[in-house]
């Protein structure tokens, strides 16, 4: 239940920055202690020095590109809490104009 919650919460923010292209769900045994998985979206990206942010609650990239898109700021947050107590971790790559990638291990 909560594995779809975190799917869910990182679905929800590649489509909110999304506005054409595409998004990419998938999952892979990592070893045979460990699952990965990953949500990949064209959207608009995080600049580097912005994604030690985002999994702060409450925080936002302050620039006025991000003004246009609600949210309270506590989906990355809660979901990355969630990947840690259920043993496993969360992190994301990003390049400007280009898109994200969220990614999560959970233990099997």
């Amino acid at each position: 239940m909560r594995i779809k919650q975190v799917i869910k919460n990182l679905l929800n923010n590649a489509f909110k920055f999304t506005e054409k292209g595409k998004i990419e769900i998938s999952f892979f045994i990592k070893n045979e202690n460990c699952l990965q998985f990953s949500v990949k979206d064209t959207g608009i990206g995080i600049k580097k020095e912005h994604t030690n942010i985002i999994f702060i609650r409450f925080r936002k990239v302050e620039e006025n590109v991000f003004q246009n898109y609600q949210g309270a700021g506590l989906g990355l947050t809660i979901s990355k809490k969630i990947i840690e107590l259920l043993g496993g971790k969360m992190w994301l790559t990003s390049e400007i104009n280009k898109g994200s990638t969220f990614y999560f291990t959970i233990p099997i």
